[in-house]
């Protein structure tokens, strides 16, 4: 028992050595720790900026993804159990959440209630060129572009069914959109956490290069190569975590000032009711970021210099 008491005192000395280590050296090499913690902050502020925009992106899309719908134009002098087979076999689609019939006189009077004041240019017309249809609303699940074009196909063939129109091209583009905003977070990504890899580990090697005097007479007096790393890699912790802290307050402070801006009839204008900040699950990951930044960064650039001192 009293080994057990030993071995989790020293332990814990050693964590709390390892602790005060760190801020020593954060502190004696203020204007380096600063510098590190300020280019992490703008990085995660900027990859931070670009999450912003892709999520209320993201937002506008599903709002306009709501709107996706398919038109299915009947043939001319269909009969009523045609139609209402029709109507049966679409009630029967999963990926369909609601239709409606419009029919033949419909059609015409909405279309002259669209024209307005130039009605009258239809009051010459002896018959009704307009086709009866239904207006399908796919579920949210379905409104992708192979989804939308396997209910087409499936409709197309239906007996009485002339031609189905479903806005191919702007659906195709809509996910083409979605698939670079995504490859551009990613790449954004990328380049800012292979940038602050490099930060860190180049901050941490100049940290430990003025102490390796003491580094020797730590490694003389017996300190294992865990033991001397410990403070460096709590270092680069700590500077990931302040660094990414201060953009998530930065980040707040932006997001405040766009709402102050921007006026109501801007955001109706691109779908938006409001513009989403990051959801706490994603700062929660932006920190981890931050955190496993600094410490991969910590631990590739000691690894290399004591190898080398050794």
């Amino acid at each position: 028992m009293n080994f057990v008491r030993i071995i989790t005192v020293n332990i814990l000395r050693n964590i709390i050595f390892s602790f005060q280590e760190a801020f020593i050296s954060i502190r004696v090499n203020r204007g380096l720790s600063t510098i590190t913690i300020g280019t992490i902050a703008i990085s995660m502020t900027l990859f931070g900026i670009f999450f912003l925009i892709y999520i209320n992106l993201q937002k506008v899309a599903t709002g306009l993804r709501g709107k996706v719908g398919m038109e299915v134009y009947l043939k001319e002098n269909i009969s009523n159990a045609q139609l209402e087979l029709i109507k049966k076999n679409i009630s029967s689609y999963n990926e369909i959440k609601k239709f409606y019939y419009m029919s033949k006189e419909d059609a015409l009077s909405n279309f002259r209630n669209k024209l307005k004041d130039k009605k009258t240019i239809l009051d010459g017309l002896d018959f009704n060129p307009l086709p009866s249809s239904f207006f399908i609303e796919l579920k949210e699940d379905f409104r992708g572009l192979e989804s939308v074009e396997s209910v087409a196909r499936k409709l197309s063939v239906t007996e009485g069914v002339e031609e189905v129109e479903y806005g191919r091209e702007w659906i195709d583009r809509f996910e083409t959109l979605m698939m670079f905003l995504k490859l551009g977070m990613t790449a954004v990504g990328g380049v800012l956490a292979v940038g602050l890899l490099f930060i860190i580990s180049n901050t941490i090697k100049l940290s430990v290069y003025s102490r390796l005097d003491e580094i020797e007479i730590m490694k003389l007096v017996g300190a294992t190569n865990s033991f001397i790393k410990a403070p460096f890699i709590i270092e680069g912790i700590i500077q990931g975590l302040l660094g990414t802290l201060v953009s998530l307050v930065s980040l707040i402070v932006v997001y405040k000032i766009i709402i102050s801006r921007i006026s109501n009839s801007v955001m109706l204008t691109f779908g938006l009711s409001d513009i989403s900040f990051i959801h706490p699950r994603a700062m929660l990951a932006m920190i981890v970021a931050g955190i496993s930044l600094g410490l991969i960064g910590s631990v590739l650039s000691l690894g290399r210099i004591l190898r080398v001192r050794t």
